[in-house]
């Protein structure tokens, strides 16, 4: 928009004069809309880098979130990961070891009845 700023005729020199106050009023009048978009123009500038600030923080603050939501995803399944292992483990040496005491249970009867077989040998050598 273009405000039509209408000059005091040259013939009129004094200050004083009606045309001269027209004048003033149209350069006060410029001054105040020039004041006013600035005015303007500064709110919406600052507006704007308030809103591109906020934006950037809420985005920050969003990669911060996902950032330790990941890392407590990874390290909750790395220590389930770490008691699946050690359950495992644990149930592999449970079963050696009862294969284990299997095992030497049967040896231990075995061994018996060896002795009891060599007894009875021994008995029946002796007495017969």
């Amino acid at each position: 928009f273009f405000l039509m700023i209408r000059r005091p005729p040259r013939s009129t020199q004094s200050r004083s004069s009606a045309a001269s106050d027209v004048y003033k009023r149209q350069v006060k009048l410029a001054s105040f809309i020039i004041i006013i978009l600035i005015f303007i123009f500064v709110f919406i500038f600052i507006f704007i880098f308030v809103f591109i600030f906020i934006f950037i923080l809420i985005l920050v603050f969003v990669f911060i979130l996902l950032f330790i939501f990941i890392f407590i995803v990874v390290f909750i399944f790395i220590i389930i990961f770490i008691i699946f292992i050690f359950v495992f483990v644990f149930i592999i040496i449970i079963i050696f070891l009862i294969i284990f005491i299997i095992i030497f249970i049967i040896f231990i009867f075995v061994f018996v009845f060896i002795i009891i077989i060599i007894f009875l040998i021994i008995f029946i050598i002796i007495f017969i």
